[in-house]
C-alpha cells in the first residue's frame, strides 16, 4: 500500500517482517540521513525491516512500524524541517505498543507428582470420583503477561486443576468415575506476577463434598523473574504446571482432606 499525494512529500510502504514475535519494548534507531530527511526505525527487538532502497527515493526520510505476530511496518515522511506531525508521533507511539501483545505463552501439559501421589496414598481413602470444578471467573484460560501477551492454559484454569487432581488420584488408586462418593472443587482466584527477580503463582482453591464440609487452601508457587518480557512470560507460563502440582499439594495434604474424602 503506497498512497502519496501529489508532492510526493509523504509516501507509505507495508511489508511482512519475517523473525517471530518477540515482546519488549519499542526501539529507535537512526537508519539513514539526507540534508532535509532522516530514516528512523521504530519496533521492537527480533523485527526485520526491509532493505532500504537507495534509489527509492520514497524510502527515505520515513518511520516504520515492524510487525509479524504483532510486527508491522510503515514509513512515512519527515518534514524539512526534521520535525514530525503530533497526528502521526500518537498514531506511531499507539501503533507501537499495541502490537507488542501478539504473542502467547502456553503452558505444558500437567505432569503427574511423585510426592503427590505418595502422599495420597498415605490417607488411606476409599475411591472417590471428581465432579466437574467451577470458578469464579468460569471458563478463564488466560492472563496477560506485561502486555507481551497472555500466558494460557487448555482448556481453562478449572479445568486443568480439575484434571489435575484427577490423575494424582488415578495414581494412587483413589479414583473410581462411577464413586457415588464426589468431591467438588472452585477455583476462587488465581493470579501470578512476574518481577524483575522473582514471579509467583497464586491459587485459591476450595474443595467440598455432598454433606457440604468443605475448606479453602491457598497455595503459592515462587519462580524466577526476568528483565526481559519476553523471558518473564515465558517463565511464568513454564512455572504453571509445578505450580498447579504445588497446589494439588497443599490440598491433598490439608488435614481436613480425609475428612472431607471419607
Amino acid at each position: 500500500m503506497r498512497p502519496e499525494n501529489d508532492n510526493g512529500e509523504r509516501r507509505w510502504h507495508n511489508c511482512m517482517a519475517l523473525q517471530p514475535c518477540r515482546a519488549g519494548l519499542p526501539t529507535i534507531s537512526k537508519m539513514s540521513s539526507t540534508p532535509s530527511q532522516t530514516l528512523f526505525l521504530i519496533g521492537h527487538s527480533g523485527c526485520s525491516v526491509v532493505e532500504e532502497r537507495r534509489q527509492r527515493p520514497f524510502l527515505h526520510g520515513a518511520f516504520s512500524i515492524c510487525f509479524t505476530l504483532g510486527a508491522y511496518q510503515s514509513f512515512m515522511t519527515i518534514d524539512q524541517k526534521g520535525s514530525l506531525p503530533m497526528k502521526a508521533v500518537s498514531f506511531i507511539f499507539v501503533a507501537s505498543v499495541s502490537i507488542l501483545s501478539g504473542c502467547a505463552y502456553n503452558a505444558a501439559p500437567y505432569g503427574a507428582s511423585v510426592a503427590n501421589v505418595e502422599s495420597i496414598k498415605t490417607l488411606g481413602i476409599k475411591p472417590v470420583s471428581v465432579a466437574k470444578f467451577s470458578s469464579s471467573q468460569p471458563g478463564q484460560s488466560s492472563i496477560t503477561c506485561r502486555a507481551a501477551g497472555p500466558v494460557s492454559v487448555s482448556p481453562s484454569f478449572e479445568t486443568y486443576i480439575e484434571k489435575a487432581l484427577i490423575d494424582e488420584l488415578k495414581l494412587a488408586g483413589a479414583y473410581d468415575a462411577s464413586s457415588t462418593f464426589i468431591l467438588n472443587g472452585k477455583l476462587e482466584e488465581i493470579d501470578f506476577s512476574s518481577g524483575i527477580t522473582d514471579g509467583k503463582w497464586l491459587f485459591t482453591l476450595t474443595v467440598s463434598n455432598a454433606r457440604n464440609q468443605s475448606f479453602t487452601t491457598k497455595s503459592i508457587f515462587e519462580f524466577s523473574g526476568s528483565f526481559v518480557a519476553d523471558k518473564a512470560c515465558q517463565e511464568t507460563a513454564q512455572a504453571f504446571a509445578p505450580a498447579v502440582q504445588k497446589l494439588v499439594q497443599d490440598i491433598v495434604r490439608n488435614p481436613q482432606f480425609r475428612k472431607i474424602a471419607n
